[in-house]
């Protein structure tokens, strides 16, 4: 089987860090400095996969390695790309969606990264990146919660109410409308697609 060189992102809930790791290195993935390397804000760690590591892996090892954590009830987000090692081969990625992990194919990958540099194209013509700068990660926090704020004010004034069992169980009258998981998710869904958009940045 061809042998990839990945990089990407990987999310994850941070007091599960000791199994991440156990379960990256049961599959032989895992960095040295994997630990030291995550970045942990709140209940979340980050980690940063690097091509220039150089390991390779088959492209299945991720997706057997992310398959096992969510079997053990630990749902990762995961942003992917396999590229083959001297630069020829096609690449491929791997996502992970709604508490399921999808390949994306060579053509998927292509219009991944074709409208990500068609964006940046748009906004360079335009001179809207002359002045603009990716999110810090301090700054991460908060700019994800004013687009989760736009989207519980719009819900609000369309008088939509979302049946969540979490609110329900915790009785507050004035709970907001996205609440608990529900918050979690689209938060982790608008910092998926602004991270592979280059709006996010990684900290260096």
């Amino acid at each position: 089987m061809s042998k990839f060189l990945c990089n990407g992102v990987i999310e994850f809930p941070a007091d599960k860090m000791d199994i991440v790791a156990s379960v990256l290195r049961k599959h032989g993935l895992e960095d040295p400095n994997f630990k030291e390397e995550c970045r942990t804000k709140g209940e979340k760690a980050t980690y940063f996969l690097k091509e220039s590591y150089g390991m390779l892996f088959d492209k299945d090892t991720f997706k057997k390695a992310f398959l096992e954590l969510l079997d053990q009830g630990i749902y990762m987000v995961v942003n992917i790309l396999y590229s083959a090692a001297n630069g020829t081969g096609k690449e491929y990625g791997l996502r992970t969606r709604n508490g399921k992990i999808y390949d994306l194919t060579p053509d998927e990958v292509t219009i991944w990264n074709a409208d990500t540099e068609d964006l940046i194209k748009e906004l360079e013509e335009r001179g809207a990146l002359s002045n603009v700068k990716p999110v810090q990660p301090n700054d991460e926090p908060e700019f994800i919660g004013r687009l989760v704020d736009i989207m519980e004010d719009f819900l609000y004034k369309k008088g939509v109410m979302i049946d969540n069992p979490e609110r329900d169980e915790d009785g507050d009258e004035d709970a907001a409308i996205i609440y608990g998981s529900d918050y979690d998710a689209l938060a982790d869904e608008f910092r998926h697609v602004m991270r592979a958009y280059h709006f996010l940045s990684d900290g260096e």
